[in-house]
């Protein structure tokens, strides 16, 4: 079981990287809502394909590398991108979560010490 911290704050910052890529799209219409639909479905896919790579004793590269090809599906679904774009996003997306992620948890160990995972 994960740590709840560690949840929360990988989806928001899914969610933030998100919000990043539709301002830098020029997307104005329910963003949030489009933010939140591609949190979810990226955060399921990634899941899915961790389960899988780790179900078959595949590498970690592995589930990042299936996570954007099986993504770049669902983007090309949603958005009107070039092929470069499909690539990229999921990636820059997974390095904003991440440093968000980063930033949080130092934070927390900052302010209340070593955090205990049960």
């Amino acid at each position: 079981m994960q740590h709840p911290l560690f949840l929360l704050t990988f989806f928001i910052g899914t969610f933030i990287g998100f919000r990043f890529v539709l301002a830098y799209l020029r997307v104005k219409d329910e963003v949030n809502k489009r933010a939140a639909a591609l949190t979810i479905s990226f955060l399921a896919i990634q899941l899915a394909c961790g389960w899988l790579s780790n179900l078959l004793n595949l590498v970690e590269p592995t589930t990042l590398v299936a996570s954007v090809i099986l993504f770049a599906f669902v983007l090309r679904k949603v958005l009107i991108l070039k092929l470069w774009q499909l690539i990229v996003i999921p990636i820059v997306v997974s390095m904003i979560s991440t440093l968000f992620m980063a930033i949080t948890f130092m934070l927390a160990i900052r302010l209340f010490g070593p955090i205990g995972v049960n």
